[in-house]
């Protein structure tokens, strides 16, 4: 049952590091205002957001810097409102400049964001998703390098097993070291797989997981590999014994 869990949560991983962030489509009025942020960051978890955004007369194209009040509004994964900032002024004379604190960006994930500018008689606004990583990172970005570096313990611990099924019996030792290995290997793929769900999203219960984890699957590891050079060092022993009794006959 362990085995299906740590596989079906390495499929997960494989699926979710590809995931696609939509996006905002162009707007096509042709009156207005029109909203474009600046560089719209990838944050860490618990990290302060500072936002910036230019605004402009979509009939003109001419910068608008005062006479309209701006809007964010900030949602997490779940849709929920979690913030709401505003600003009537202009910062760095044509930003307008937001600041959303750090608490609202407790887990990881695609937090819908808004901004929004209006007057009495003329608006427009802007939608798009922010992503809050554990990492700082995109979760969009190629993470096939990451894949390759998961999957290699196992790809390594296949060619071991393979080669080991082929060799004759005169290679026992290097049969039994493979099949002590092979299982340290394949529990190496998995942590480094649930390390990377763990910290891509943020789950501090399953970095826990993993600690537990590791640790009784080390102690368990450790005592198999002692029987087994235990045994190794006594058949040893006795093999030599039997032969200085023959030669001791002779």
């Amino acid at each position: 049952m362990k085995l299906q869990l740590y596989f079906l949560i390495l499929v997960i991983l494989i699926s979710s590091v590809y995931a696609v962030n939509p996006h905002n489509p162009e707007l096509t009025e042709t009156y207005g205002l029109q909203i474009n942020p600046l560089n719209l960051p990838y944050l860490y978890t618990q990290q302060e957001g500072q936002f910036k955004i230019h605004v402009f007369n979509i009939s003109t194209g001419m910068p608008v810097t005062a006479g309209i009040t701006c809007y964010l509004h900030l949602y997490n994964a779940s849709r929920d409102y979690l913030a709401e900032v505003y600003t009537s002024t202009v910062a760095h004379q044509f930003n307008y400049e937001f600041l959303v604190g750090k608490n609202n960006f407790t887990n990881s994930g695609f937090y819908p964001i808004i901004f929004q500018c209006n007057n009495s008689n003329t608006g427009g606004f802007y939608s798009d998703f922010l992503e809050v990583s554990y990492n700082g990172q995109p979760f969009s970005e190629d993470k096939s390098p990451l894949i390759i570096l998961i999957l290699l313990p196992l790809i390594f611990a296949s060619i071991l097993i393979f080669g080991a099924v082929f060799m004759g019996d005169e290679h026992h030792v290097f049969k039994i070291f493979t099949f002590l290995l092979t299982p340290m290997l394949f529990f190496s793929s998995m942590h480094f797989a649930l390390v990377t769900i763990a910290q891509l999203y943020n789950l501090p219960a399953l970095q826990e997981l993993i600690g537990d984890t590791i640790y009784w699957t080390g102690i368990i590891t450790g005592v198999i590999i002692t029987y087994f050079i235990i045994y190794f060092i006594y058949k040893a022993f006795k093999v030599a014994a039997q032969d200085k009794e023959e030669n001791l006959e002779y």
